[in-house]
C-alpha cells in the first residue's frame, strides 16, 4: 500500500474524531500517554504508566515532559504536567494534576521491563501524593502470539490506592487484558482491551484503537473508550512525530457526544538512543 492513501486516511481519521467533541466532565485526570495509548501498544517510557512490559521492547534513552490543558471551568485552563526519563528498560514519569478549586495530586512511577518482542514482562510501582500518601502496583506480561498478533495482560492499581481527584476515592484494582494486530505490512495497527474486575464479576471498560503509520516517522492513533458510566465514555486523537534524537505527540481528548473539545496535551521527549523498529 503506498504512503498517499495511508496518509489520506489518516488526515480522515483526524477530522472524523475531532469532530466528536463535547464539553468536559470533571473526573480523575490519568497521565496523558494513558489517555491514548492502550496496553498491547505501550513499548516505549510511555508504557512506565500503561504495560511495565512494553519496556523491554524499544530500550530507549529519553527525557521528556508533557502538559495538558482542559475546560473543566469552561474556557482552557493548565490542567497537568508531568516529566519522564527512560534509561533501557527502566523508566521514572511525574505526573502533576491540577483540578477546579485549587486541588492538586502528583503521582510517580518507576517501572522496570524484562524480556524481548516474544515475550517480556514488566513491573511498576506508583506513589499518589494529595489528601493521603498512597502506593500501588502494576504486573505485565506482554507476548506475541503471531506474526502480526501481541497479546497483554495488566493487573493494574493493586493495592486500590487513595487517589485525589475533585474528590478523595478509593481506586480498584483492575485486570486488563489486550490484543494487538498489525495489518498491511504494520501501515495499520489495531488494538483492544478490556478492564474487569479483579473477581472477574463485571467489566468496568473496554478501549479499542487504531493507529495508521504512513511513513517511519509519523503515526496517527484514534482511540474510543466504551463505559457503564456515560462521563467515562469519549475518544482520543493523537500524532505522533519521531526523527533521529526527538519525539513529539500532540493528543485532543473529548467525550462521545457534543461538539466542544474536551482537552489537549503535547508532550516532547528527547532519545539519545532512538531504537532502530518502526514507530507504534
Amino acid at each position: 500500500m503506498s504512503p498517499r492513501p495511508v496518509a489520506r486516511l489518516a488526515a480522515g481519521l483526524v477530522v472524523l474524531a475531532t469532530a466528536a467533541t463535547s464539553a468536559a466532565v470533571a473526573q480523575i485526570y490519568p497521565p496523558l500517554p494513558a489517555r491514548y495509548t492502550l496496553s498491547p501498544d505501550a513499548r516505549d517510557v510511555r508504557a512506565a504508566w500503561v504495560n511495565p512490559a512494553g519496556l523491554a521492547l524499544d530500550r530507549e534513552a529519553s527525557i521528556g515532559a508533557d502538559v495538558t490543558a482542559d475546560r473543566t471551568t469552561g474556557s482552557f485552563r493548565l490542567a497537568q504536567y508531568g516529566a519522564s526519563l527512560q534509561s533501557a528498560n527502566l523508566a521514572f514519569a511525574w505526573c502533576h494534576s491540577r483540578y477546579p478549586g485549587g486541588l492538586g495530586s502528583n503521582a510517580y512511577v518507576l517501572a522496570v521491563g524484562l524480556g524481548d518482542e516474544v515475550l517480556s514482562a514488566g513491573v511498576a510501582r506508583r506513589w499518589f501524593r494529595g489528601g493521603r500518601n498512597t502506593s500501588a502496583w502494576d504486573l505485565a506480561l506482554r507476548g506475541r502470539a503471531s506474526a502480526s498478533t501481541d497479546l497483554s495482560l495488566v493487573w493494574r492499581m493493586i493495592g486500590s490506592p487513595w487517589v485525589r481527584d475533585s474528590v478523595l476515592r478509593r481506586w480498584p484494582a483492575g485486570i486488563v487484558p489486550g490484543v494487538g494486530l498489525r495489518l498491511l505490512g504494520g501501515h495499520l495497527q489495531l488494538a483492544a482491551e478490556t478492564e474487569l474486575r479483579t473477581d472477574l464479576g463485571g467489566v468496568r471498560e473496554v478501549r479499542f484503537g487504531a493507529t495508521l503509520v504512513p511513513t517511519r516517522s509519523l503515526a496517527v492513533t484514534l482511540r474510543g473508550d466504551l463505559s457503564p458510566r456515560f462521563a467515562r465514555r469519549g475518544f482520543a486523537v493523537a500524532v505522533t512525530w519521531r526523527q533521529a534524537g526527538s519525539r513529539v505527540a500532540v493528543a485532543s481528548m473529548m467525550p462521545s457526544s457534543g461538539a466542544s473539545l474536551d482537552a489537549v496535551g503535547a508532550a516532547g521527549s528527547i532519545v539519545a538512543s532512538p531504537p532502530a523498529r518502526r514507530l507504534r
